[in-house]
């Protein structure tokens, strides 16, 4: 009677006050906890090469202005060690990218720190490493504008041609890291087509915001300098 009483009290038990489905949960939970550890950790390591490698990159490219500079021969003395070409709107637009790459690089490198810390919270690394992969996508953006203003400030007079060659692979290599635009907006002729205006006006918006925010860098480093000039 008494074992069967038991074996009626244990069959009754609500799954969730289980003490054997509670330890199998716990035990399940570490495990989750210890997988996304590892991720986060490994994604912090991969992507902290790329944000470093940019860091060293652009801070190079600070001391070897395209151009060169004005040499101790020349006669105006207070112009000796500044860049030749400072002063046009191409230069400047090269300083405003590469100095852009250069914050946003140091800014991603410095979230990765956080996202690859074990003792934090999960959620806190997660938004770290995702908030870092948006930092580096226009840190990349920026480092492509700068060789982009270096290269025509320094053939755009010499070799006209080639400027126009290169900033037409560029612009093959800019479709490339710019597909989700893209695929957004052909949804978005595909609902035209359809007859569907209101999601394509749904779609249409998405496209423009996602295309704003993969271009924000591009309209600070070619339109900031105008601003600057026109001051």
């Amino acid at each position: 009677m008494m074992s069967s009483s038991l074996t009626h009290t244990a069959g009754n038990h609500p799954s969730g006050d289980n003490p054997t489905d509670s330890l199998n949960e716990k035990r399940v939970e570490k495990e989750e906890r210890g997988e996304l550890s590892t991720i986060y950790k490994d994604a912090a390591q991969n992507l902290t090469i790329g944000a470093v490698l940019i860091v060293t990159v652009t801070f190079a490219a600070t001391f070897t202005m395209p151009g060169g500079y004005v040499s101790s021969s020349d006669d105006d003395g207070e112009l000796r060690g500044t860049p030749t070409l400072a002063g046009t709107c191409a230069f400047a637009a090269f300083v405003v990218a590469n100095t852009l790459a250069f914050m946003l690089s140091g800014m991603a490198t410095f979230s990765l720190m956080y996202a690859g810390y074990t003792p934090l919270d999960f959620a806190f690394r997660e938004r770290c490493v995702k908030l870092s992969m948006g930092l580096l996508h226009s840190s990349v953006r920026s480092v492509g504008a700068a060789f982009l203003t270096a290269t025509y400030v320094m053939l755009a007079r010499v070799a006209p041609k080639l400027v126009i060659a290169v900033y037409a692979a560029a612009a093959v290599g800019l479709v490339y890291i710019n597909f989700e635009v893209w695929m957004l907006g052909w949804m978005t002729l595909a609902l035209l087509s359809r007859g569907d205006i209101l999601a394509a006006l749904i779609v249409g918006l998405q496209t423009v915001a996602v295309a704003f925010w993969f271009s924000w860098p591009f309209a600070v480093i070619f339109v900031l300098p105008l601003i600057l000039k026109g001051h």
